[in-house]
């Protein structure tokens, strides 16, 4: 299990990701009910896609919340892409 500090929050689709080290990062769905802002430091997280739901601390909030990780670690760019409203439709618009 690694440790990772939250980078993005995407409330409107339950997504963020978390900053694991050396330019990686990890994107995860969250439940509706989560109280996660960036900067979090997230312990016991897992470093590729689960099918269920895995229990992950948020130890800035000395609480446990249950995440899904969606894929294996990804460059910090990439997960900036996935997660954050607005990067996709920003990015298409300049290829028009």
């Amino acid at each position: 299990m690694i440790e990772g500090r939250v980078l993005f929050v995407n409330t409107s689709c339950q997504l963020a990701a978390a900053d694991i080290g050396g330019g990686r990062a990890l994107v995860f769905e969250l439940p509706a009910d989560a109280q996660i802002d960036i900067g979090d430091r997230l312990e016991r997280l897992v470093s590729r896609y689960q099918k269920v739901k895995t229990n992950c601390l948020n130890a800035t909030k000395h609480n446990e919340i249950h995440i899904q990780v969606l894929a294996s670690p990804m460059p910090v760019r990439v997960a900036r892409f996935v997660v954050e409203p607005g990067c996709l439709e920003g990015s298409l618009s300049k290829v028009a």
